[in-house]
């Protein structure tokens, strides 16, 4: 069964189409990755998958649900959950603070000063698993703007899997990772 499909996806701006009646699907437990030259459309298809931008035709199918308009947040609280090119960290937090959001935005409890008291163990523990899995633990009390750019990626890419995802979209994750990095 698909997690994700598209119907005769298109986005229009102006006369320029940049994406064209796409017709796409994921299975679950797929790996797919999206290939193409810069201007190919691909970063455009990912924000009508994630809602950052409506299509100008055609449907977006996600868990046996047509999305329609609904917005990113919604989307990322169905599951359907993405990395950005360019990483969207809270640069004035620290690395533990950055997926601690995330894993609060998760359970829906960021809402609440005092929810966020209730659950200030859990999810400090989850975020400190998580920098390790990532290999950002012994930055974790470092704020994100003093930290290179690719280690910022990492971040990101961190941030997008503590939303527990069932579909985890990677818009160019490893651009400005360096090579020898061990994440």
């Amino acid at each position: 069964m698909s997690v994700l499909e598209t119907r005769d996806l298109t986005k229009k701006f102006g006369s320029l189409t940049a994406v064209d009646g796409m017709n796409f699907e994921i299975d679950r437990g797929e790996i797919v990755g999206i290939i193409g030259p810069n201007g190919a459309g691909k970063t455009t298809f990912v924000n009508l998958l994630t809602g950052v931008l409506e299509a100008t035709e055609g449907d977006v199918i996600f868990d046996g649900e047509t999305l329609g308009d609904a917005p990113v947040y919604a989307r990322a609280n169905k599951g359907l959950v993405r990395s950005f090119q360019i990483p969207q960290v809270c640069n004035d937090l620290t690395l533990l603070e950055n997926v601690r959001s995330a894993v609060l935005s998760r359970e829906r409890r960021n809402n609440s000063m005092f929810s966020v008291l209730h659950w200030e163990d859990e999810s400090r523990d989850e975020a400190i698993q998580l920098l390790e899995r990532f290999g950002l633990e012994d930055r974790q009390n470092v704020e994100a703007e003093t930290i290179p750019h690719g280690d910022k990626k990492i971040l990101d890419v961190c941030m997008s899997v503590a939303m527990r995802p069932k579909l985890l979209v990677l818009d160019e994750p490893t651009s400005g990772v360096a090579t020898d990095n061990k994440h």
